[in-house]
């Protein structure tokens, strides 16, 4: 009996030792920032019409959105990435009358670093403001861009994708974005 016990004493111990991670090691845990939390992203932003240019709201627009959500920090296995998710609104201007955004907004950064590369995706509706039955559209927005950080908490941005919108009629855009992110509880 007295045999057993040593054997699983010394089973327990060498289980733990093995879990420790060796000093001098370089290899990351895969964790959640703790700096995961609010954010926001308010742009200002142009596109112009690249198909479909004949319709009414096609052929180019300037306006500015602004995105407030959460940014899910993300480390580990040597790669330093985050998440924003988060819904926005702005307002953007067409020669034929405004129209209101309220969209979900998605961005992945990745390197960490003062220059970084990102992605952004969003997709929502554009409400017409003088006539709600006939102006209001879907839209897709995806594309990709850099971002440089000024600080812990701010950082600015400058993207270029394309704009899909459907309505009676559908209107592709080229547009570029340009912007500041603020991150509530760094970077």
């Amino acid at each position: 009996m007295k045999n057993i016990l040593i054997v699983y004493v010394f089973l327990f111990a060498t289980a733990f030792a093995a879990a420790q991670k060796p000093s001098g090691s370089t290899r990351q845990n895969v964790t959640l920032n703790p700096n995961s939390g609010y954010a926001n992203v308010t742009e200002a932003t142009f596109g112009y019409g690249v198909a479909g240019t004949t319709m009414p709201y096609s052929l180019q627009y300037y306006g500015f959105t602004s995105s407030h959500g959460y940014q899910l920090n993300i480390y580990g296995l040597n790669l330093s990435t985050n998440l924003f998710m988060g819904l926005g609104s702005g307002l953007l201007f067409y020669k034929e009358g405004n129209l209101i955004p309220a969209f979900v907004d998605f961005r992945f950064t990745w390197d960490k670093k003062k220059i970084e590369p990102f992605l952004y995706g969003n997709s929502g509706f554009l409400f017409g403001v003088k006539n709600l039955d006939e102006n209001t559209k879907l839209f897709i927005n995806g594309g990709g861009g850099i971002r440089f950080r000024i600080d812990e908490a701010f950082a600015l941005s400058l993207g270029t994708g394309l704009l899909l919108q459907m309505g009676t009629s559908r209107a592709t855009f080229l547009n570029v974005k340009a912007g500041v992110s603020y991150k509530l509880n760094r970077y």
